[in-house]
């Protein structure tokens, strides 16, 4: 989907050939950074840059319309005062990439809710391969790494996010880590 957006945009007036050469060669993953998890706990989570256009606010008001938990992790910025975060948040700042992995593995799923058009996302599929769900925008990548109501949820509206959180735990682990294997080394060396 990206590659023929930036087909349209790079050159909107001109007629527009495809190159048979032209791919769109995705992010890969080592499968031992990110190791399966089938038990979930009962909390969500947000790792990213603590800036608005990453969704923040979205996982914020989502966890809080049903009550819930979100552990946020992630680079700060000014944009977002993370000292003054409602009281159903905890921000625990940057994270080692094992702990990353531990925190995305036990969350019962990932918010990617990013409103830029979002190249790969690879916390979205970092996530699946530690078998959690991400629940993410409807745009972007996303509906190439995300199977609405399998892997998790893309959303378009509050409400669909709300309503995606009350699901998540619908979902299978193992279909959702098996989903996401075909970004492993293995499976994109041969892109």
């Amino acid at each position: 989907y990206l590659m023929n957006f930036t087909y349209g945009s790079e050159r909107p007036k001109e007629s527009i050939n495809g190159n048979y050469y032209d791919r769109v060669i995705p992010n890969y993953f080592d499968p031992k950074d990110f190791p399966f998890r089938e038990e979930k706990e009962d909390w969500f989570f947000y790792i990213g840059r603590m800036i608005v256009r990453k969704g923040v606010w979205t996982a914020i008001q989502a966890t809080q319309a049903i009550g819930a938990k979100l552990i946020l992790a992630g680079q700060e910025d000014p944009e977002i005062n993370t000292k003054n975060l409602p009281s159903h948040c905890k921000f625990v700042g940057y994270l080692e990439p094992e702990q990353r992995a531990d925190f995305m593995g036990r969350a019962r799923a990932v918010f990617v809710p990013t409103l830029y058009l979002e190249a790969f996302g690879g916390v979205n599929v970092e996530a699946q391969l530690c078998g959690t769900p991400a629940i993410t925008t409807n745009f972007g990548v996303f509906p190439e790494t995300v199977i609405q109501g399998v892997t998790g949820f893309r959303c378009d509206t509050l409400q669909d996010f709300v309503r995606a959180a009350k699901l998540v735990t619908a979902l299978d682990p193992k279909t959702i880590r098996r989903h996401a294997e075909r970004y492993l080394m293995d499976s994109v060396k041969y892109e």
